[in-house]
């Protein structure tokens, strides 16, 4: 059987579809290999990132968490101030002045700070998270959830009482995994 040109043409265009074809599975096997390979690097890095990050807080807050640890609170919430000051951006002071609140049961104040912690750095109500927060602030979230929606109930609500409902709506959702 003789081929005319149309049959060679045929062949020679299938033979080139068949080949790019091949080489575009290669490439996107390739491809999901250094996604993977990314993700991997980018997790490790993250850790990193967070073990740098601990490290950094221990000593920044050596002294606060000393005289946390003695109940000189106002002597803690002054150094925490300083620290504010200085580095405006460290979320964790505001970590430590809601633990202060709890401490001195002040806690409309210490879910206030919680609640700009976690504005300031997400990470602290990621289940994943080795800076992870959520376990320290669900209770209380949960106990001033009762106290000021009983207290909204009833009229006249302060404008505090307000402020404070709406921390624990924010931090109940945040906790929960959802969005602001």
């Amino acid at each position: 059987m003789d081929m005319d040109w149309l049959d060679r043409l045929n062949v020679a265009a299938i033979a080139v579809i068949s080949l790019i074809t091949v080489t575009m599975l290669v490439n996107n096997e390739i491809n999901k290999s250094k996604q993977v390979v990314q993700q991997v690097d980018v997790a490790a890095e993250r850790s990193q990132s967070f073990a740098l990050q601990l490290k950094k807080e221990a000593q920044v807050y050596g002294e606060v968490r000393s005289l946390i640890t003695q109940q000189s609170y106002a002597q803690a919430i002054s150094k925490l101030e300083e620290i504010i000051k200085k580095r405006p951006g460290l979320s964790r002071s505001y970590v430590h002045l809601a633990e202060i609140g709890v401490a001195q049961d002040d806690k409309p104040k210490a879910l206030h700070y919680y609640r700009k912690a976690i504005e300031m750095e997400p990470a602290y109500v990621d289940k994943k998270s080795p800076i992870k927060i959520g376990l320290a602030v669900k209770p209380l979230v949960s106990e001033m959830r009762s106290i000021l929606e009983k207290k909204i109930s009833k009229k006249p609500v302060s404008k505090e009482t307000k402020d404070a409902l709406k921390d624990v709506y924010y931090l109940q959702r945040r906790l929960a995994g959802g969005c602001e």
